[in-house]
């Protein structure tokens, strides 16, 4: 996840634009202190200069831009390198030219503009579960809409961009997956971030979930998975 991103001039270290996506973000301190770093080990070798390097929480990754820019990426450590490498690597590129074209006063005011679509980046959460439990009914309700009024059955797969919920620089997806016994088949989580596995509190159907819980975790063993035990107003309802 990209916590923000600082374009610096060298060696004088003086930001000429920067863009922050979430409140945790490194101090000038921090940011010194990797810089301070990253010169130690590039004198080592300058291979080192391509590395994230982890600083008081943070990951750091950098790549010039040009002959006297530096662009410098803060994420979170759990972060995948190879992905934030591919977004670092292609925006040093756009930047480098941008520099060269309009000069460092217009590449402020457009900086955003030239880095928020390379870094944005989309969170999937599925919603899966047997047919009947409310999948689709806690959908409209995180939605701020009205559950419906008659039971209606999902039919294979309704995809929720969700345009009014963005977080920092990702937007939400919500994939509500098909509970009938032949849509199951085409459940495919490989492009989730999580799961919300959806039961009622009822004996007949936990038993059935498990079932089906066993497949996720044997298919998809990387996937997050969270289990939300839905119905708890109704009669003879199980304790979650």
């Amino acid at each position: 996840m990209i916590l923000s991103t600082i374009l610096l001039r060298v060696p004088s270290r003086r930001r000429i634009a920067t863009s922050e996506y979430w409140p945790d973000v490194p101090s000038r301190s921090v940011i010194a202190n990797y810089l301070d770093q990253m010169d130690k080990l590039v004198s080592e070798s300058s291979r080192n200069r391509y590395n994230p390097l982890q600083i008081d929480g943070f990951k750091f990754f950098s790549r010039e831009c040009g002959d006297d820019a530096l662009l410098v990426f803060c994420t979170s450590p759990q972060s995948n390198d190879s992905d934030v490498t591919k977004q670092i690597n292609r925006t040093a590129r756009i930047l480098r030219g941008a520099l060269e074209r309009l000069g460092a006063r217009q590449l402020k005011k457009d900086y955003s503009s030239l880095v928020d679509p390379i870094v944005h980046s989309k969170y999937v959460v599925a919603l899966a579960g047997v047919s009947g439990v409310g999948k689709t009914s806690l959908l409209n309700l995180l939605m701020g809409r009205e559950p419906p009024s008659s039971y209606e059955p999902t039919i294979a797969l309704n995809t929720e961009l969700v345009e009014s919920v963005r977080f920092g620089n990702c937007e939400l997806v919500v994939l509500d997956f098909a509970g009938q016994g032949q849509d199951r088949k085409l459940w495919d989580f490989s492009g989730a971030d999580v799961v919300f596995f959806i039961t009622d509190s009822t004996l007949l159907n936990i038993v059935e979930s498990s079932k089906m819980l066993n497949d996720i975790e044997s298919k998809y063993p990387e996937i997050s998975l969270v289990v939300i035990a839905n119905k708890q107003d109704m009669k003879d309802a199980l304790d979650p």
